[in-house]
């Protein structure tokens, strides 16, 4: 059924008066292509009408007192056959199967050392280069998956404050109080806050913008050894770059 690429397309219908139950599947590329797509170069999921269509039917038969089921697959009349060739390669095997038990270890391995699921699939694929590679999405869907079990009911935010009382970062936030909402947070790691003691002569603020879920600025704020040697003080995601934020910034 999945090297098809079959799709259910309507809903299924229980006639309780007929006592069956039928699904109707047709070809995943049914339809007329979107006038934008280049001929040249093919999708596999490119639309190409193709006419397959088929109807699997569930019967209840009664022999010698017992219900047995027996499930028909009904073609109609020229709807039987596809107009391309039947997807055989390598990566529908891959999409179809997952990632095994001995891959998925590997992925949550790596995804707890905080590698980033591109290198994850780059390294899964050289530790078993006689396996078919594995698709970006089923990394991202695995290494998700890992980090809400470790979340758990906590939120990113809640999460990431978590995180910085389990490791003894100094930590402030404020949020709104009618809904909760978190607006500041600032954290510093405790060895960046002896190195600024000692170090308190330059400090230097950069801002990033759009690298986060709630688009909030990001704040760095870079200290320099009499060395020439940089190092993070602190980070903080204010709400805006008004000039109250950072002065709260600062005052923390």
């Amino acid at each position: 059924m999945g090297l098809l690429w079959l799709k259910q397309i309507t809903e299924q219908k229980n006639r309780k008066e007929n006592g069956f139950l039928a699904s109707y599947f047709r070809c995943k590329r049914h339809g007329l292509p979107p006038p934008t797509d280049d001929p040249e170069k093919p999708r596999r999921s490119q639309k190409c009408s193709c006419m397959f269509r088929i109807r699997a039917v569930q019967n209840y038969m009664v022999k010698n007192d017992q219900v047995t089921i027996v499930w028909n697959i009904i073609t109609s009349e020229g709807g039987g056959l596809h107009n391309q060739h039947v997807a055989v390669y390598k990566e529908g095997d891959r999409h179809f199967a997952g990632l095994d038990a001995e891959e998925k270890a590997y992925v949550r391995q790596q995804t707890m050392a905080e590698v980033l699921p591109r290198d994850i699939k780059n390294g899964l694929h050289l530790k078993t280069p006689e396996k078919p590679q594995p698709s970006s999405t089923q990394i991202y869907n695995e290494t998700r998956k890992i980090r809400q079990e470790v979340r758990g009911e906590r939120n990113t935010a809640q999460h990431m404050l978590a995180l910085a009382v389990e490791a003894k970062y100094v930590h402030w936030h404020e949020s709104y109080s009618e809904t909760k909402e978190i607006t500041h947070v600032f954290t510093a790691h405790p060895d960046s806050v002896m190195l600024f003691r000692g170090y308190p002569y330059v400090v230097n603020m950069d801002s990033m913008h759009n690298t986060n879920i709630y688009k909030n600025p990001i704040i760095e704020m870079v200290g320099v050894t009499p060395t020439g040697s940089s190092f993070l003080i602190a980070c903080s995601m204010l709400p805006t770059e008004s000039e109250e934020c950072y002065k709260w910034l600062l005052n923390k």
